[in-house]
């Protein structure tokens, strides 16, 4: 608990921190704040049914009613606004106001962001958490807000990622060369998954399910609900236990919707994000119990190297993340990093 209050006053304090003198474009209209009803689009690629959106579509009620119908957010989930490099550009030009988008996604535009995706530097929620709350990461995020005008109001936790293949075993890091995976079209995840030899195959979620059948691709890296919530596991087959990367969702807003509140309604809408944060925190640790035993129930068969077979495997994902953060961050980052998982 006191992680989270933590976290939520890093955001409050962000919130409030900009200088009002700044100035975005946006199709939000900012004038007669206290009369104009504002209309915020959320984009997601999630399909409705999983707990991230439940607890969006929570949030959406709780600030249209707690400002009389001023503050409305429409929903877009289940990729219906495009994937995610499709909304976030739409973020950009100010025609979405709001998103969950993979941490890595803005890398495009800030490199810093790559390091969300380098494997094996955090196991766990409480070791991102604390990586969180450092200097290093809010620079990342203030930075970010204020050359792009888009603000990190959240993180919604997903878990660690792993392999998951349709028709091959996989008991040696020789074992995934060629293999056809889908990955993330972040060059991050690219990288990583060329290191081992994969034949990488960028393709929208919403694609996935047919391209498993197809034998367009023979899996996927991602983590479990993900895994459930596309009723992939009626096409997986094994799960890979690589556990290469922990995968988070961050929660933007534009600035420009935030200036079209009143100081009142940005209260509200504060207060509601908050609480809206922390029930996504308890949802997800729920949720990830509930998506590993529909894994197991549906068959999935978890297969784990061998410890030679591993440590060739954390080889490479080392010099992967070395080569990434070494031409990035000053070399204290890694002493930062060491110190959250303490």
């Amino acid at each position: 608990m006191r992680k989270i209050l933590i976290l939520t006053a890093i955001f409050i304090i962000a919130l409030f921190g900009c200088s009002k003198n700044e100035t975005t474009k946006s199709t939000v209209n900012t004038t007669n704040n206290n009369d104009k009803k504002i209309i915020l689009k959320f984009a997601s690629t999630l399909s409705e049914d999983m707990n991230s959106i439940k607890v969006i579509k929570n949030l959406a009620k709780n600030v249209y009613d707690k400002t009389d119908g001023k503050v409305e957010i429409q929903i877009y989930a289940d990729s219906s606004l495009g994937d995610q490099s499709d909304y976030f550009k739409g973020i950009q030009m100010g025609t979405v106001e709001m998103c969950l988008v993979a941490a890595t996604v803005p890398e495009y535009l800030d490199n810093h962001f790559s390091i969300f995706g380098c494997p094996g530097l955090f196991e766990n929620a409480e070791e991102f958490n604390n990586f969180y709350q450092t200097d290093e990461a809010q620079e990342i995020f203030e930075n970010f807000r204020k050359n792009n005008h888009i603000r990190v109001i959240g993180v919604y936790h997903e878990g660690i990622r792993d392999i998951w293949v349709t028709d091959k075993e996989i008991h040696s890091v020789d074992d995934f060369a060629g293999l056809k995976l889908r990955v993330p079209d972040v060059a991050m995840s690219i990288k990583k998954f060329r290191a081992l030899g994969v034949n990488t195959i960028s393709m929208a979620l919403s694609d996935v399910y047919t391209g498993l059948q197809s034998g367009a691709i023979q899996g996927i890296e991602n983590n479990v609900e993900i895994i459930i919530g596309n009723n992939l596991q009626d096409l997986i087959k094994y799960r890979i236990k690589t556990n290469h990367t922990y995968s988070m969702l961050l929660f933007m807003v534009t600035e420009n919707a935030l200036n079209a509140m009143d100081i009142q309604t940005k209260n509200i809408f504060i207060e509601c994000v908050e609480k809206s944060n922390k029930e996504a925190f308890e949802s997800y640790k729920i949720s990830q119990q509930e998506a590993y035993k529909a894994a197991e129930e549906a068959g999935i068969i978890t297969i784990e190297l061998n410890f030679e077979e591993k440590r060739k495997m954390d080889e490479i994902w080392h010099s992967v993340t070395k080569e990434t953060i070494d031409g990035i961050f000053p070399e204290t980052i890694y002493d930062v990093i060491e110190n959250c998982k303490q």
